[in-house]
């Protein structure tokens, strides 16, 4: 009997058909013994038949024996609540998993590997999490992996207790910005004014995302996200339909990167600590993205 993967897989899914016979076929590699689907609502009449047509291929291609949770919504809760009560759901039912989005189109090696990390770092609440994705494409290090503070949520891993540690109305990030926890935290200035430019953004609507308030957990206490010494997913997220994406070349350019294996056994850090190399290039290149999208009037 073929071997089937231990560690629960949360798939998120809307209304793209064609994106999820992509994303899903690489999920159905790996015969999951336990698999949760949440899909958002449709927002009218004509999107709900693309909808039904993601559950019905999804609930048509588990050919394999496995429990089966849906989470398939009737109302659009939207990109932000639709995904972050998904989690909820998700970690409501496990003590730990790996979360992918219908746009993450991950490597083989990105499951062992999650397993693998979920597994070791259980019981380090200092890890708060594990990407798949890598921003840097590529670091260099003789190590498997490196710990970083930056968490990015394209195909990642936590645990239960990290998931609902953080505070969704960020009320720690409000308190915060009257004190100097953010120069202790950031201490290069214009990092600062980007990051609390960012969660500011979050808090007012102007950016639909999910995930600033389980960042801000990983920055202000200290916490670590684990990264792949090579990047693990490819992101196909930026469409014509994409809700944040559509037509901005230049997150294409940067975002779109190529996928890689990691090789095993993994080769362990020393020490469990932030890698100031991948801080300061992650953080360049962020800021020429934004240089970039400054100089062509992009959003």
């Amino acid at each position: 009997m073929e071997k089937q993967f231990e560690t629960p897989i949360l798939y998120v899914v809307f209304n793209r058909p064609a994106v999820v016979r992509k994303t899903f076929s690489l999920i159905a590699t790996q015969k999951p013994k336990k698999i949760f689907i949440a899909a958002d609502g449709p927002r009218t009449k004509k999107e709900k038949k693309k909808t039904d047509a993601v559950r019905k291929y999804i609930l048509k291609n588990i050919n394999w024996d496995c429990k089966v949770e849906t989470r398939f919504l009737d109302k659009n809760l939207g990109c932000k609540m639709g995904v972050s009560s998904a989690v909820d759901w998700f970690f409501n039912n496990v003590k730990k998993g790996i979360i992918l989005e219908d746009d993450c189109v991950p490597s083989k090696s990105f499951f062992r590997f999650s397993e693998e990390m979920l597994d070791k770092y259980e019981k380090n609440t200092k890890v708060v999490s594990i990407n798949g994705y890598n921003f840097l494409g590529k670091f260099k290090t003789k190590d498997s992996y490196y710990f970083s503070k930056y968490f990015n949520p394209t195909g990642w891993a936590s645990w239960k207790d990290r998931w609902f540690a953080q505070d969704k109305n960020m009320k720690d990030y409000l308190e915060d910005r009257k004190t100097d926890r953010f120069e202790k935290i950031f201490k290069n200035p214009i990092e600062r004014i980007w990051v609390r430019k960012a969660f500011r953004d979050g808090l007012l609507g102007r950016i639909g995302s999910w995930d600033h308030s389980f960042g801000y957990l990983h920055f202000r206490n200290g916490g670590l996200c684990i990264k792949p010494k090579v990047n693990l997913i490819e992101n196909i997220g930026f469409m014509p339909d994409s809700t944040h994406t559509s037509g901005n070349f230049i997150d294409n350019r940067f975002y779109c990167l190529k996928k890689y294996e990691l090789e095993f056994p993994l080769i362990h850090p020393r020490e469990v600590r932030v890698n100031s190399t991948d801080s300061r290039k992650f953080f360049n290149k962020i800021l020429l993205k934004v240089f970039l999208k400054k100089l062509f009037f992009l959003k």
